[in-house]
């Protein structure tokens, strides 16, 4: 048989709603940010960033795999990338399309 829940059940449900709903939109909020990272060859990290932007270090390869990958393109399995002078730059979002997330 189904119980109606008391006044103070009802408002403790609410509560927990409401800080679900906080914690949803700080994931959303830092998703954002996560997404617009980018990550480049380098051997050292660019200072001021909160996070470490070698690539190297975010997908986990060699370099000299990288290397194969962003040569190859993103139409044969490799990684979507921009050239940006002499440099690759590879956003957070061509790394989650690469491992497929």
């Amino acid at each position: 048989m189904y119980q109606v829940p008391t006044f103070h059940q009802f408002e403790a449900l609410v509560s927990q709603v409401k800080e679900m709903a906080v914690q949803i939109e700080a994931m959303q909020a830092d998703s954002n940010e996560t997404l617009a990272r980018t990550y480049h060859l380098g051997m050292k990290p660019t200072p001021g960033r909160g996070y470490n932007d070698r690539l190297v270090m975010r997908i986990g390869f060699c370099e000299a795999k990288i290397r194969q990958l962003l040569k190859v393109g993103p139409i044969r399995g490799g990684i979507r990338h921009r050239r940006v002078g002499n440099k690759y730059i590879v956003s957070e979002a061509a790394v989650r399309e690469f491992f497929g997330d």
